[in-house]
Formats: structure tokens, C-alpha cells, sequence
């Protein structure tokens, strides 16, 4: 008699499991911040303090709308939003397309000094 063979659904099984992996939006602060920073044009992503993350839920395909605040060492704000899409099994997820809309900008003198004192003193 001639029975089916339980590894190819096992295998199965496991892949659905494990063929997706998701970030939470307090994970995607460091991805945000090296693609926001590269985006706007700072030389290090040392220059950018990335806030108030919040996500969508999850669509069909498990990618999340990302909407957060970028405020950069000499004080400009920034609105902005990024598209989180889950990683396929070995790859981490990716953010992409990030966008950012400028919303402020702090006229501190003393930020300003604070923020060029921590530029300059960077290695």
C-alpha cells in the first residue's frame, strides 16, 4: 500500500510559518534612520533623531504604512512616511519609499551651537 509521505506537507507548513518576518514599528527606528537621513541629504544618520513612529495595520501582503517625525541636530522638523514590507524567510523586513515633508524649523540659537558642537566632535 502505498502512503503519502508526511514531509512534503510538514515542509510545507514550516515555509508558511517561517516564509514571512515582521517588524515592529519601535524595530524600524534604525532603518528609518539611515533611509530619512540619506533621503534629506545629512552626512550621517548620527544627525537625525527619528520619533513618534506609528503603523498602519498590516495590508494583504503583510506591509505596513509607517507615519513618524524626523528632527535633525540644527532643529528641523520633519513629517514623514515609509512603507514597511516584511522580509521573505532569511531577508529582514525593508523599509522603502520613505517621504519627508518639512514642518518646522527651530530658530535656537543655542540647539543650533549644541547641534554643530556634536557635529564637529563626531570622529
Amino acid at each position: 500500500m502505498n502512503t503519502p509521505s508526511k514531509y512534503p506537507l510538514a515542509l510545507a507548513g514550516l515555509l508558511m510559518v517561517a516564509g514571512c518576518t515582521q517588524m515592529q514599528p519601535n524595530d524600524a527606528i534604525v532603518p528609518l534612520q539611515a533611509a530619512t537621513a540619506q533621503m534629506i541629504g545629512l552626512a550621517s544618520s548620527d544627525e537625525l533623531t527619528i520619533s513618534n513612529v506609528q503603523a498602519t495595520s498590516p495590508d494583504g501582503l503583510g506591509g505596513q504604512q509607517l507615519s513618524y517625525t524626523a528632527t535633525t541636530v540644527r532643529g528641523r522638523v520633519f513629517s514623514c512616511s515609509a512603507l514597511m514590507t516584511p522580509g521573505l524567510l532569511t531577508e529582514p523586513p525593508k523599509v522603502s519609499a520613505p517621504t519627508a515633508h518639512l514642518s518646522s524649523s527651530i530658530n535656537n540659537p543655542a540647539l543650533n551651537r549644541i547641534g554643530r558642537r556634536l557635529i564637529t566632535s563626531l570622529p
